[in-house]
């Protein structure tokens, strides 16, 4: 199904991001950068090379995965 079919239809509407994961971040740069921004979360690669998800929790402390 077409992107304008669905959001005539009413349906909920998913828009497309593009993640910016080619240079590795510290945890602590990577949650600097959330509590900047009005994001609910933030992708990026640690040190080690994995994906990593962190995000604000709505106790208004921080999750990692």
């Amino acid at each position: 199904m077409h992107d304008e079919a669905l959001a005539s239809k009413g349906e909920d509407e998913i828009v497309p991001m593009d993640l910016d994961l080619h240079k590795p971040l510290d945890i602590e740069y990577a949650l600097e950068r959330l509590k900047s921004s009005s994001q609910q979360f933030f992708v990026f690669n640690d040190k080690d090379s994995k994906m990593r998800v962190l995000y604000k929790r709505i106790d208004g402390k921080y999750g990692l995965y």
